[in-house]
């Protein structure tokens, strides 16, 4: 296995092994080396060392491409079932790209089933025609937009950017009624202002007259 191992490690194949522990546990990853005392193991979160007398075994595991490469094997391409089950479990296996495939070539021999194109739909494929089109290119062909993260009709385009241009509009008329209502205070100040300043200038001669009495009454009070 370990010679078998290499071989894929050098091609860049991506290898998956089950180790068996004595406690009970069984441990995911890649087994990159054994030298008899010691295994050391890839996993998920990192890698670890593991002593060999507390494992009980260690297991090769298919990994999903390996395992669709068998499948791949054994599969009739006019059987639109198999295909249809093929698709369905590579996207269990994220292995989006190749599912699709299936699942057109599915769609393709049964036009009339319901699973091919309810899995596509899943993933946002739209069929247009004769022909499967991914969610951007179903849309755009229609006109619709893309907005807040989803795809919404040019009427609720339109609707949706109007509304965006009314609330800038009414921004805008309310900054406006605020700079305005600042100008209409300060003509008030200023006119309260000027109003105070006319009536001390208005005032001016009366309180000028009554101090010099004042000081002509104490004068007088002064020299009697």
């Amino acid at each position: 296995m370990r010679a078998f191992l290499a071989c894929l490690l050098l091609a860049g194949a991506a290898v998956a092994d089950l180790v068996t522990m004595k406690d009970g546990r069984v441990l995911e990853g890649d087994v990159l080396s054994d030298d008899g005392t010691t295994v050391r193991l890839r996993m998920r979160l990192g890698t670890i060392n593991i002593r060999k007398d507390e494992i009980v075994s260690i297991e090769e595991k298919a990994t999903p491409e390996e395992e669709y490469e068998e499948r791949l094997r054994g599969l009739d391409r006019q059987d639109a079932k198999a295909l249809l089950e093929l698709g369905e479990w590579l996207l269990t296996k994220k292995m989006t790209r190749q599912a699709i495939d299936h699942l057109i070539e599915a769609d393709r021999l049964d036009p009339a089933a319901e699973g091919p194109r309810a899995a596509l739909g899943r993933i946002g494929w739209h069929k247009a025609g004769d022909e499967w089109q991914d969610e951007n290119t179903w849309y755009l062909g229609r006109g619709w937009t893309r907005w807040e993260g989803r795809w919404i009709h040019p009427v609720e385009y339109s609707w949706r950017l109007s509304q965006q241009v009314l609330k800038l509009l009414n921004t805008r008329v309310e900054a406006t009624r605020v700079r305005r209502g600042n100008a209409a205070a300060a003509k008030r100040r200023q006119e309260e202002t000027v109003g105070r300043l006319t009536d001390l200038v208005d005032r001016g001669p009366r309180l000028l007259s009554s101090a010099d009495a004042e000081i002509d009454r104490r004068a007088a009070e002064e020299r009697a």
